[in-house]
């Protein structure tokens, strides 16, 4: 071999090493950006739910606590001698129903403030002899200068993560009201940290496994989409790891739950579907599916009152602009049935053209869930004013036959 030669062959052993390794740098790059991103996505899913589900528990003590009312809180002084009462009797049964009601929830309690400013326990949601009872005028050491301040300021509060001798919690307070607009009392409601921990994890999933399911779909693109000549030497050297990629993938698109769609913009034109998208809309094959536009499998009206028609426009618009887009949806089968779903819409490219992928999720069980609950909690609101209608009638009753009786002495006399 001549010195050029050598000299030729080392200029191309070096133009190979550089093609080499700048698609394997540029992917890494790609993915290190998408894994920052899908864990900035997931800190966002976990605060924006652990907010509403705050929100949610705080809307489920204040419905507790219009029902009790506080005209039994009154006749109660916060000692031993309520133990025998009945209007404390009243008071836990009515909170062990609405300790078992409530979803996740584990403790349910009034609280009261004495002369000395000690917070102390009413009465509690846990049956006398158990061993997490709270009798009667014992003393909460633990209380945060939070709680104690909703019997100056009148406001409600979620706190936590706090720690007491039951454990850690989250908790809703509300509190309860005189004639005079005084504090009288607070309701807690208590939810175990670790079960509230559980619940968003489970709620911030979907999302996070449908965002590194994007991530995936993003990565593949990029491999088959580069057209310059190193890009290519790599992918004819790797293209037995690329199908078997491509495979794995293709499962996943198949075998995943939720309905899996990708639209080809702007003509919204339905490309591809997975075979859970068919069976969600109860249609039998894709070039069926195909065929519709995202208006046709949606009813005339959303519940907003929008045309579904406009409005889908308007929200594959926004994910267009915005790159990523989550929603509530009023959706339609096959067979006219209606039913609510939560829809993604994301952004992406396919050999230059413009790509929407939509995922769609049934919530039909879910909002049948939190119905079931809503009237749940309405029923036990409605027994709980019959009930306390129907005292008040026995009292207004005995007051009318007391007046009889002292009228009829009257009239012995005379």
């Amino acid at each position: 071999m001549t010195m050029g030669q050598l000299n030729k062959h080392k200029q191309d052993t070096v133009m190979a090493s550089k093609s080499k390794k700048n698609p394997l740098l540029g992917y890494l790059s790609l993915a290190v950006v998408l894994l920052g991103l899908a864990v900035i996505f997931a800190i966002a899913m976990v605060i924006k739910n652990d907010r509403n589900n705050r929100k949610s528990i705080l809307v489920q003590a204040k419905l507790l606590e219009r029902s009790i009312g506080q005209d039994r809180l009154l006749h109660l002084s916060g000692t031993d001698a309520d133990l025998e009462l009945p209007d404390y009797l009243n008071l836990k049964e009515k909170l062990q129903a609405a300790c078992l009601v409530i979803p996740h929830c584990r403790f349910i309690y009034l609280l009261g403030r004495n002369a000395s400013d000690d917070i102390f326990f009413f009465v509690d949601s846990e049956p006398a002899d158990s061993l997490d009872s709270s009798p009667a005028g014992q003393i909460y050491d633990e209380v945060s200068d939070s709680i104690k301040g909703i019997f100056f300021s009148g406001k409600t509060l979620v706190e936590g993560p706090y720690t007491d001798r039951w454990g850690t919690w989250i908790s809703a307070f509300v509190p309860f009201f005189d004639p005079q607009g005084k504090v009288i009392a607070v309701l807690g409601m208590d939810i175990n940290a670790r079960t509230w921990k559980r619940i968003l994890i489970l709620q911030s999933l979907l999302p996070i496994i449908l965002f590194v399911l994007i991530e995936i779909i993003l990565s593949l693109f990029f491999y088959l989409h580069k057209k310059d000549r190193a890009e290519k030497i790599l992918i004819t050297q790797n293209r037995l790891a690329l199908e078997n990629s491509e495979k794995r993938y293709r499962g996943v698109f198949q075998n995943i739950q939720d309905g899996i769609m990708i639209l080809k913009m702007p003509e919204a034109k339905f490309i591809s579907v997975n075979p859970a998208a068919l069976a969600m809309f109860g249609i039998n094959k894709e070039s069926k599916f195909l065929m519709l536009s995202p208006a046709e499998i949606s009813p005339q009206y959303q519940p907003d009152g929008s045309l579904s028609q406009e409005k889908s426009a308007q929200m594959m618009e926004a994910a267009i602009a915005q790159g990523f887009l989550v929603f509530e949806w009023r959706h339609k089968r096959w067979d006219n049935q209606e039913f609510p779903a939560q829809v993604l819409l994301a952004k992406m490219e396919q050999a230059g053209e413009e790509m929407l992928l939509a995922v769609v999720r049934d919530l039909s069980e879910v909002k049948r869930i939190e119905e079931d609950n809503r009237k749940h909690l309405q029923e036990l609101e409605v027994f709980y004013r019959v009930s306390m209608g129907r005292e008040e009638r026995i009292i207004e009753l005995k007051k009318e036959v007391t007046m009889l009786r002292q009228a009829l002495g009257q009239e012995k006399k005379l």
